[in-house]
């Protein structure tokens, strides 16, 4: 669980999809896909993608 998100999937589903992610053999958009398709928000959470925060660009000294 993070951000109130579960990933539904087996403990090895999870290992072998990270494993290919960290060697290179999953590009990044499958994997987002996979991940998307696997995001389940927990009780009392009602969306799966929380607002990103806004930054401010930090000035160059």
């Amino acid at each position: 669980m993070l951000n109130g998100v579960e990933i539904a999937a087996s403990a090895d589903d999870k290992y072998v999809t990270m494993l290919a992610l960290a060697e290179g053999s999953l590009e990044l958009d499958p994997f987002a896909a996979w991940l998307r398709s696997r995001c389940t928000p927990l009780p009392g959470r009602d969306a799966v993608q929380e607002p990103a925060p806004r930054y401010r660009a930090a000035s160059r000294r």
